[in-house]
């Protein structure tokens, strides 16, 4: 019974010393794994995605639970991946068509001239009273 009891509280032991080195590779690996997009991401969950693990990585860093290497490797990669999210955001906002341009501008022109005609309407209203 005390030789099951030993090899069990060694087993524990092993067990409790052991477990946090494998998770810290484990996290470190599934950073770098998240870094893959598919192409019908959109730019909007990209980017979420992007800043959400760049902010994981420095918390985890100031946790002590990435290496200094590990945490600027990742950073740098994630820095290099924002860029890219943000110049394709800027790009595809870029792209609007002229043609909606003018379109947005008829209905602004459209909306300013009622509000215009209803400020007029009102002081016409309160000039006759």
């Amino acid at each position: 019974m005390a030789i099951v009891l030993g090899l069990f509280v060694v087993v524990a032991s092993v067990f409790l010393i052991g477990y946090p080195l494998i998770k810290k590779e484990e996290d470190v690996k599934s950073l770098d794994r998240s870094l893959d997009f598919d192409a019908e991401d959109s730019l909007e969950r990209q980017k979420e995605s992007v800043f959400t693990t760049l902010g994981e990585i420095e918390f985890d860093y100031r946790m002590k639970k990435l290496s200094e290497a590990d945490y600027g490797r990742l950073k740098a990669n994630y820095k290099k991946q924002a860029i890219i999210v943000l110049k394709a955001e800027e790009e595809e906002l870029n792209t609007t068509n002229d043609s909606d341009l003018a379109q947005l501008e008829r209905e602004l022109e459209l909306e300013i001239e009622q509000e215009i005609e209803k400020e007029v309407q009102k002081m016409a209203k309160e000039g006759n009273e």
